[in-house]
């Protein structure tokens, strides 16, 4: 083979190399212009979350004197972070892009608006627990101890997406850049097996096989919505953030 033949295919090479790279770097570029919607989304996904903990933890000490203090300021922490959703998903950023996209929605608004909705799902609604159920049940309060150990999840999940999103607004061959895209990866990934495991674990599995009081049960019940909702809003931050 000539050194005429060697260079003209090297070059034929390297020049798909360059427009496969070209047209990956658009559609990561494209999905960069979710990223400040998405970091808004998993600040009040963080807060929704803490939020619900609060009230939880109140719950759980009915004794206390401080009963009402921890379950107002909670509500007040989810409602402020459900805004923080609300407006990622209906501010004049995503307006503007519906606009620009108007006949051609694609798979990032869509999985974005999706998450959305499956994040303010994520709320603890207090009104599912009776204050007397936790006197009387010890599964009622180890249900709401897997609660808060999937809140804890959703906390790592969205701190290890905007960790990943961190790590994407530079190249990622420096350090840095791959070493928050690493470990944002790494704490979605271990707060999808903690979720996972509270789903399919053995406790669930208990409950589901025990004699439960109609107050159990729908608390059973309720517990398992939110783990399954938990499981989804990790999935899909799963499947956003690991595309670079």
């Amino acid at each position: 083979m000539s050194i005429r033949s060697i260079t003209f295919t090297t070059f034929l090479a390297f020049s798909l190399i360059v427009m496969l790279h070209g047209e990956l770097r658009a559609e990561f570029d494209k999905n960069k212009d979710y990223h400040s919607a998405h970091m808004l989304m998993n600040y009040g996904l963080n807060m929704i979350a803490d939020g619900s903990s609060m009230i939880i933890s109140a719950n759980m000490d009915i004794k206390t004197t401080l009963l009402e203090q921890p379950i107002n300021y909670g509500t007040e922490t989810i409602n402020f972070g459900k805004s923080f959703v609300e407006r990622a998903l209906k501010g004049p950023d995503m307006v503007e892009m519906h606009m620009q996209n108007e006949d051609d929605e694609n798979d990032m608004m869509l999985a974005t608006h999706k998450l959305g909705q499956l994040m303010l799902q994520a709320a603890y609604s207090p009104e599912i627990f009776e204050s007397d159920l936790l006197k009387n049940s010890e599964i009622a309060h180890n249900l709401l101890v897997i609660q808060l150990e999937a809140n804890n999840a959703l906390m790592m999940s969205a701190q290890g997406s905007n960790m990943i999103m961190t790590g994407q607004t530079g190249p990622p061959e420096k350090y840095i850049n791959r070493f928050f895209i690493d470990q944002g990866r790494t704490m979605i990934g271990n707060a999808r097996e903690v979720v996972f495991d509270l789903l399919h674990g053995k406790d669930m599995k208990n409950f589901a096989n025990k004699k439960l009081s109609p107050p159990e049960k729908e608390f059973y019940e309720y517990t398992r919505k939110q783990l399954i909702n938990s499981v989804e809003i990790i999935n899909l931050l799963y499947q956003m953030e690991f595309e670079e």
